[in-house]
Formats: C-alpha cells, structure tokens, sequence
C-alpha cells in the first residue's frame, strides 16, 4: 500500500493551489505560543492572586463566583487593559517574544511554518485558515518574500480581494491576538459573522483540504462549515497525532478523509515539503542545465563571429524538444481528465524550461539581427505533429500548441520589456503556422493564442473549481514568472510587461483580422483587460496618451504595428474599449 503521505504530496504537487491548509493549535504548540483558553486561564490566576484568593481547582468557576459573570477573553482584556494601547502590550507578552526567548526558538516561526512558506513561495499553498491567533504564518511567509492578505474580521473579509486574485490568502477564522473581538468561549466558536462564513464555504467548496493540529471539538462554527460544504472535488488529509476525538471522526467519515499519522506538525510539513520539491525536479529535466544555457547565450549574443555556435544552441535545444513532443509520448486518443490535463501541461512546461530561459534572455538583449533565430525557431515549434487517421479528442492537438504558446509569452514579454517592439512584431507575425485557422496556414499569433490554444471549458482545468475571466492567461503569468526573476525582479515591472504583451497581441490580431477575414471574429483576451479596472498604473491609459503624444514616432507604431498609422491604432483601440466583452470583463 502506498504511504498515504505520498499520496499526498503527489496530489498537492499535481494540482498547485488547489489544496487549502486548516491549521490548528497543534501547529503552534512547538513554539510555545498559548491557546486563547490557556491565555484566559493565566489571566484569571493572575487576578486571583492580586485579589489574594486561591482558584484552584476550578479557576473558571471561582471567577463566575467571585465576580458575577463569566469570564471570558474579551472581557477579562476590557476589565484588565481598558485601552488598546495597553490591551496590546498585555497581550504581547503571550505572543511576541523576548529576546531570550527567541534566542531559545520560542514564540517564532518553526519548521512547520517555514515548510509552509517555501510551498507558498512555489505556489503550492494559496489559502491557509486557522483558529490560532499568532502571526507565525505572516511571519514565515514575509522571510520568503510574500506579503499574504491576512483576513480576521468581518471587516477584512468583506474587504479582501477574491482569492483568485491574491498568491497566499491566510484566513484567521478566531481572530487575531491584537484584536479583542478574538473567539474564545464555545458560544464564539459556535457561529461566525455571514462574511467569514461565506468565505469559508467558498473555500471548503472550492478547494481540497489538508488538515493539522485540529481536534474539530471546540470550534464548532468551523466544523459545521466543513459539514455542510457540498463539493468533494479534490481529497480531504487528516493528519493524527494522537487518538481521534469523536467531533473528528465524525467529520472524517463525513468527508470520507484520509488519515495520516505523524508524530509532530513540524517533521510532517518539513517532509511534505520535501516530498513535493523532490517531485517538482523530477518532472523537470536537467534542472541546472538552464543556468548554463543562458549563460552560453549571454557570451554568444553581443558577439558576431559566434552566430553559428548562438544557432546551433538554439536549434539543438527545439530539436530536443519537438522530438520530445511526439504522439506516442502525447497520444491524442486518451481521456480528457483534470489529472491527464495537468500532467500533459506540466511536462509540457518541464521540457521547455531551458527555451524559455532562452528565449527570455535572446529577446531581452538580442540584437536586430538575430530575430530570425527566435522566428525560426518558434516557428518548427508551432508546427507540431497532428493526429493522423482514427479518433481523438479535440482538446489534445490543440493542447499541443502550447509549449509554442509558452515560447511565444517569454519572448514576446521580454522584448516589450526591452522596448524591442520589432521583436515583438516579428514573433507574432512571421512565423508561418501550416494548418492555422480552418486548415490553412497562417501567421503564428492567430492560432497560438490563449484564445485558440485552450477553449473556456478546457482553460478551467488550470483552476479546478474556481470561475476566472482568463484562466490560461493567469496560469501564464503564473508559469512564466520565475523564468524573469533576474530581468524583472520586481513584481509590479512583471506584470506591466505580461499586460502590455497582451494588450498588444490582442489590438494587432484586431487590426489584423480587419484584412483577413478567416481571422475569428474576436481576438485573444487576457488577463489586462479585467486588471485595467484595478491596476492603479493604468496600463491602458497610459499606453494611449503616449501614442496620441508622440503619434506616428509611438515606438510600436515605427517597428511595423498597426501598419505604422497611428490612426489604425486608435480605431482598434477604441473598438475594444467599448466591446460588450471588455465591459463585461473589466468590470
């Protein structure tokens, strides 16, 4: 029987983002962070002892005795501290830690909290919840560079973004200790406002879940949510510890889950963690051999009397993968299904890694000279093998554009980056796609597009169970991030680029199809246009007033776009702004 940790980490790492984290108090314990009970317990022995009475053995009766109410977090917190100022230095001696107690490994992020930060980093984890309410999850991820939306009110779930819109999303379903509205008795855990409980049931619906360090006893809220969440699209992991309690084998009959011992949180997520990485080289051919790659290009490229070894490099690496991409390797007559789906893309993605870095660097600091290398070598690319004689299924061959589509992204968004609009332009449109639009040949960007490569049905397969206005798109930029993380470090630098891309592929196959009637009637949309109505950057209308501003000397226009007329740029702007379409995707 295979190790149900296995299992595990070959679902999590099949499906990236799909499995949601709940996280209990179990997590936390080896850091020595108290529970909300704990801390109202210390709370109450420390007023009896000022009150010079003895609680025990039962502290919570002896404070409803003694002070004609139960005693509860809020209350003990507005009674102790009445002002925030002072209810927050109270309650960070519980939390925060002091500098002997760091230098101990106490009350900071442990290796569970680290192993959880690196799978948020590779995109493995998007959405934790927890009932605790430390920031050791906020902490953890911030040393990895993600800065994730941490909701713990009301407040903040009805203001957060969608989920499919944020990397790591951390929902603190109890509160958060500097906040007094924290959950602590029963009757608190017993119900949560409607927008947490929206969100959760969102969550629980949309998403897998893996749990730990959760008895599923006392916060009842939480567990009625996971009871009466109606999908079971993906595994429900039960890590154990310890004996069930009868509020978990409820919901893990309920759930039909699947157990997992382990002997603490920490050495389950470090080994989880391990597991995936393990799996995310082994998809992956030659890891290190993209580095040198690169930096053989680098020395080729500002050098003429290395055009044949720069050649040779390029072409060599798209030999080895279109006889990577061949029909029995890829047969067209298997199944459709959501693990078939993502297999086949992420070994697509694998065996095009080193072109992609490839392309990335070749188009970023190429010379004019050598665009007929990139067009060429996306051109053998984009003609890949078609289904010969007998039956298949439609998605496959289509599917089969998209190592093309990936090559076709790198190099198109590091050349606008670069402000190498005659790269970009030659990318788009030279290379020669034989079977193209209804059989015929055509130019690349009218069949290797996000619109034509994937229908909306099958583009869902990257975001099981989530409705998104350009999936394929999201999954690009997602996919195609790490391969700009030394030209284009800074996030925001990125995305512009990954927009600009876009919104040009998609006003110049416009433009385009105004003369070529077997264009199709709409052109590829991505992720720009629903970003327009968010991005405080503006792409768009700052693309449009440096195009009116500097007119037919506009940079696209001189590199060959929209014919050079800056006249034919507008009209097809101005069509695509006031589409039904764009309105209803940008708003």
């Amino acid at each position: 029987m295979i190790d149900p940790l296995v299992s595990l980490a070959f679902s999590v790492h099949s499906n990236p983002g799909a499995y949601a984290l709940l996280l209990g108090s179990g997590t936390s314990r080896s850091a020595g962070i108290p529970t909300g009970y704990e801390v109202t317990l210390d709370l109450i022995r420390k007023v009896a002892r000022l009150e010079g009475a003895d609680p025990e053995p039962d502290p919570f009766g002896w404070y409803q005795q003694a002070h004609s109410t139960k005693p509860n977090y809020s209350g003990l917190l507005a009674a102790l501290a009445p002002t925030q100022t002072e209810r927050n230095a109270l309650l960070r001696g519980y939390f925060e830690p002091t500098e002997a107690e760091a230098a101990e490994g106490i009350k900071i992020p442990k290796p569970a909290h680290h192993a959880i930060a690196e799978l948020m980093a590779l995109g493995y984890v998007r959405v934790v919840i927890t009932t605790n309410f430390d920031r050791l999850p906020e902490k953890a991820a911030e040393a990895v560079g993600i800065t994730p939306v941490v909701i713990s009110s009301a407040d903040a779930a009805a203001g957060a973004p969608p989920l499919t819109h944020t990397k790591t999303t951390i929902i603190k379903v109890n509160g958060d200790y500097l906040d007094t509205r924290i959950r602590n008795t029963s009757e608190e855990l017993s119900q949560y406002e409607p927008q947490i409980s929206t969100l959760l049931d969102k969550v629980l619906d949309e998403f897998g879940l893996l749990v730990c360090g959760w008895s599923a006893d006392w916060d009842s809220g939480l567990r009625a949510a996971i009871e009466r969440a109606p999908s079971r699209r993906f595994t429900t992991f039960w890590c154990l510890r310890n004996e069930l309690t009868d509020s978990a084998k409820a919901v893990i009959a309920l759930r039909s889950a699947v157990t997992l011992k382990v002997t603490d949180a920490d050495s389950f997520f470090v080994d989880l963690k391990e597991k995936v990485t393990s799996l995310r080289q082994l998809s992956r051919e030659h890891p290190l051999s993209s580095a040198v790659a690169v930096q053989s290009l680098k020395r080729y490229l500002p050098n003429p009397h290395d055009e044949i070894r720069l050649h040779d490099l390029v072409m060599q690496e798209v030999g080895k993968v279109v006889s990577a991409f061949t029909p029995v390797r890829f047969p067209f007559d298997t199944p459709p299904t959501q693990q078939e789906f993502t297999n086949r893309t992420s070994r697509y993605e694998a065996a095009t890694e080193i072109l992609q870095s490839l392309f990335v660097t070749g188009c970023y600091w190429g010379k004019q000279a050598q665009i007929s290398l990139w067009v060429r070598a996306l051109q053998r690319l984009a003609n890949a093998p078609l289904p010969g004689a007998g039956s298949y299924y439609e998605v496959w061959p289509r599917l089969g554009y998209y190592p093309s589509l990936l090559l076709f992204y790198a190099g198109g968004i590091a050349a606008v980056a670069a402000k190498k609009y005659d790269t970009f332009a030659a990318l788009a449109w030279r290379p020669v796609i034989r079977t193209g639009l209804r059989g015929k040949p055509g130019p690349l960007a009218a069949s290797v597009n996000t619109g034509n490569v994937l229908s909306a049905k099958d583009a869902q397969f990257f975001n099981p169970g989530q409705s998104l206005k350009t999936p394929t798109s999201e999954h690009l930029f997602s996919a195609l991030r790490q391969r700009f993380s030394e030209l284009l470090p800074d996030d925001v630098e990125y995305q512009r680029a990954f927009d600009e891309f876009e919104y040009l592929v998609c006003l110049t196959f416009m433009h385009a199809s105004r003369k070529n009637e077997t264009f199709p009637s709409w052109p590829p949309i991505g992720s720009f246009v629903w970003r327009h109505a968010l991005d405080a950057h503006r792409l768009i209308d700052d693309l449009s007033r440096d195009a009116e501003e500097s007119a037919n000397d506009w940079p696209p226009l001189k590199a060959g776009l929209f014919d050079g007329s800056i006249e034919s740029f507008k009209a097809v702007r101005d069509e695509l702004l006031s589409s039904e379409l764009f309105r209803q995707l940008a708003f």
